[in-house]
């Protein structure tokens, strides 16, 4: 999927990008192939990397999540608790 969509292309461009050489410095196309096959892996590390990083941050939203609930929850005890009391204080004895 878009490992393909920008994997094929970036190895094109990189191996378009050497420089020229001297006909008796030129690779074979065995060479080419060779590094070919070792940025495909480089490039496989790299993206193993990255999901695990995306896994990790994965992890730590939902404990932030979790703290921002716990937090919303705390102050709605306090504005329920302020209300109660307001309530207790100024309108019970009136009615009373």
């Amino acid at each position: 999927m878009m490992r393909d969509a920008w994997g094929e292309p970036l190895a094109s461009a990189l191996i378009e990008a050497i420089p020229p050489m001297a006909p008796d410095d030129y690779a074979t196309k065995h060479d080419i192939e060779h590094l070919g096959v070792q940025l495909r892996g480089e490039m496989s590390e790299l993206r193993g990397e990255m999901s695990e990083l995306r896994g990790e941050l994965k992890g730590e939203m939902a404990a932030l999540r979790g703290e921002f609930r716990a937090s919303s929850r705390h102050t709605l005890v306090t504005i329920v608790a302020a209300a109660v009391s307001i309530w207790l204080t100024f309108y019970l004895p009136a009615v009373l």
